[in-house]
């Protein structure tokens, strides 16, 4: 019998289903509320909208990898409610007032899914091996080496400053750096080759059919935290015995699931599904943020926008409204922005609001004969 609240998500970015429910942080939401007190046990049962590419975290990007593998692994750092970085496996770190020494004392006692307990060598086989493999490993290309300090200390030594080391690099979703066992960091020395799913999370891997489901199942001797749940930080309370994440590449299949009660949590479907579900008393949307981030990048070193007039005739020509009402039906789907950061983050700022959506054809000609 089903015990959890039905939960759609249209949007998608990485949820914590261990996690109360109000730490979640991913696209449209839609509840189909039972009660608001979580209760312990059962099965959660998840539709995600397509296969994984691999279960090999430190090798992708693509996503529902972090959906799912959020629940097994985890990391030095994670992100904290306003996308600041929070602590999942450090207790303490410190930074030289120069930012080139690094140093981190991991917490005490916890343990792998293998029964084996964390420490400092298991951190840097991992870091090592994720810099070698991740499309992001090219941020620690200044990293000169990994020194053990002692059994529950690391210090990460730099040739030059590093910026926004704990945000960027160590509480990135996006081929989490997250911790394995040494032993399995160095067995696997190869991108997508990773066939040992082992981490400290709530739940253990348990095993993947592909284009099937994920099985995953509550892990007995998980350590948590003890400081207050905040995202992927904080105390993880472990509410269902088991969550399968099942691979349901129909938008509609999906709805279906979740209305007759075959699925908790569903992902990724049309916006016009909004409004339906709004008429359904049993099923509650909630619309959640931040959403997915569309951005121009220009070639500033070469090209014709080398020439910072030719990027201020672009900038002051482009209507992002209507950009955005082409891309998206219904404005309650989308934001504007001028920030690579969202509202929600910590890092948002609006400096570049004055440049940003002018729809001023006359201005770019002005820049244009510049």
């Amino acid at each position: 019998m089903k015990k959890y609240k039905k939960i759609l998500l249209i949007i998608c970015l990485p949820i914590i289903c261990i996690i109360n429910c109000d730490s979640q942080k991913d696209g449209q939401t839609v509840e189909k509320a039972k009660s608001s007190v979580p209760i312990s046990g059962g099965t959660l049962e998840v539709a995600l909208w397509v296969a994984f590419p691999t279960l090999d975290w430190h090798s992708s990007v693509s996503h529902p990898l972090p959906q799912c593998l959020l629940q097994v692994y985890e990391g030095l750092f994670g992100f904290g409610k306003d996308f600041s970085p929070v602590p999942e496996l450090a207790e303490t770190w410190t930074v030289s007032k120069d930012k080139l020494t690094w140093t981190f004392t991991i917490r005490k006692g916890v343990l792998f899914h293998n029964g084996k307990e964390l420490s400092a060598e298991d951190v840097k086989a991992s870091i090592e091996r994720w810099r070698r493999i991740s499309p992001r490993g090219v941020m620690l290309k200044d990293l000169r080496e990994i020194i053990l300090i002692d059994t529950y200390t690391v210090q990460f030594n730099f040739s030059s400053p590093i910026g926004r080391f704990l945000l960027l690099i160590l509480a990135g979703d996006e081929s989490k750096a997250v911790i394995m066992p040494k032993e399995i960091a160095e067995d696997f020395p190869q991108g997508g080759t990773l066939s040992q799913i082992i981490g400290t999370g709530p739940y253990q891997f348990v095993e993947y059919r592909t284009e099937e489901y994920v099985r995953l199942k509550r892990f007995d001797a998980y350590v948590p935290r003890n400081d207050t749940s905040n995202y992927h930080g904080g105390k993880k309370v472990v509410y269902p015995d088991e969550i399968i994440f099942w691979i349901v590449p129909e938008s509609s299949t999906r709805v279906a699931g979740l209305e007759r009660g075959e699925y908790d949590v569903i992902t990724r479907l049309p916006d016009s599904e909004y409004e339906r579900l709004l008429t359904n008393p049993d099923i509650e949307p909630i619309i959640n943020t931040p959403a997915v981030l569309d951005y121009l990048i220009f070639n500033h070193k070469q090209g014709l926008f080398s020439d910072i007039n030719m990027r201020k005739a672009v900038q002051s020509l482009v209507n992002v409204t209507q950009v955005n009402q082409a891309m998206v039906a219904g404005e309650k789907f989308w934001t504007l922005n001028p920030s690579i950061y969202p509202p929600e983050s910590l890092y948002h700022t609006d400096e570049a609001s004055q440049y940003f959506n002018q729809a001023n054809p006359a201005k770019a000609k002005e820049f244009l004969q510049k």
